[in-house]
């Protein structure tokens, strides 16, 4: 009897991993994803895009620029 209820509950964890494999196996599987691609890219490209951050540099090192960006206006 443990036998038996040990391979149907290695039977039911091995159905359960194949239905949770297959469902993520296409994450997008509707046509419309270029429409969202198409919706979405105007307004990603408007975001400002800028590195405002300093790099720990000796003075007298060549190959670092220490020299801090003046922040950009924004639109």
């Amino acid at each position: 009897m443990k036998r038996l209820i040990r391979f149907g509950a290695a039977l039911l964890m091995t159905l359960a991993g194949t239905a949770a494999a297959s469902a993520q196996a296409s994450p997008l599987p509707s046509a419309d994803v270029q429409k969202i691609y198409d919706r979405l890219l105007k307004p990603i490209d408007r975001i400002p895009i800028y590195d405002n951050h300093s790099h720990a540099t000796f003075p007298d090192d060549s190959d670092m620029d220490a020299m801090a960006s003046p922040p950009r206006k924004a639109r």
